[in-house]
């Protein structure tokens, strides 16, 4: 739940490129936009731990692919309203480097809409509201 005057940032892969993949310089499909199955993947260690000497160790993980409009309809549905969107690009090389490596969207509840809405339902439409949210 949102107060008031909180906002909602998503900040994640950009779900086109999170499923392509760089073969020899080459675009390349690696999964279908449309296949929301979970992404089974080993996660070995990060680039921090590689500097520290390692893990030793992989542990299985799992990712979920979320299409554009499947975020946008569940941020929608929940009352939000889109302020911002980003699709920065990520430091790579080879035939992904002009794509957007990541999604960013920044959400804020709509509270004085919903109150508004609340208002008019009880009758009290035409009376200024003068309380605190």
């Amino acid at each position: 739940m949102l107060r008031p005057v909180w906002k909602l940032l998503i900040d994640a892969w950009h779900p086109v490129t999170y499923c392509l993949e760089d073969i020899d310089g080459r675009i390349v499909p690696q999964r279908n936009y449309n296949d929301l199955a979970p992404d089974h993947r080993e996660f070995d260690e990060t680039n921090l731990a590689r500097q520290h000497g390692g893990w030793g160790q992989s542990k299985p993980t799992l990712e979920f692919h979320h299409t554009l409009a499947e975020v946008m309809h569940a941020a929608i549905s929940a009352g939000l309203r889109l302020e911002r969107v980003e699709e920065p690009q990520w430091e790579t090389e080879g035939a992904l480097a002009d794509l957007p490596g990541g999604f960013t969207s920044l959400w804020r509840k709509l509270w004085l809409l919903q109150l508004q809405q609340a208002l008019e339902a009880r009758g009290a439409a035409g009376r200024p509201y003068h309380g605190h949210i």
